[in-house]
């Protein structure tokens, strides 16, 4: 980044294209199978959840990380205040059905000491 800001540039714009095509994807299928709410705009949300996640790890905003929370719990959160506000019923039964299994297993949204 300081030693080739135009390569940086591009390489960053090429990555976050990338990120919101497949966010959209997702979204998309999501909706088609009932799992996301049938009213979003996938463009939309998909850049809105890029700049969440932007302020998170390229800011490290000090309101976001204080020192009784971790970077991941952060993430944990804000996936899912994100996932949980754009699921429907039926969505939010398999984040449920999903996270039961994750605590079982001791998995990826297991609490961080």
């Amino acid at each position: 980044q300081k030693y080739y800001p135009a390569l940086w540039e591009q390489s960053d714009r090429e990555s976050s294209r990338f990120f919101v095509g497949r966010m959209e994807q997702n979204l998309k299928r999501g909706m088609a199978e009932g799992l996301y709410r049938s009213d979003l705009q996938p463009r939309v949300i998909a850049r809105l959840f890029m700049h969440m996640m932007m302020g998170i790890f390229l800011v490290e905003d000090r309101f976001l990380t204080d020192p009784d929370q971790s970077l991941v719990q952060v993430f944990n959160q804000t996936l899912l205040y994100h996932i949980y506000g754009i699921a429907t019923d039926e969505g939010r039964n398999s984040i449920r059905d999903y996270l039961a299994e994750d605590e079982r297993t001791g998995g990826f949204f297991r609490p961080q000491p």
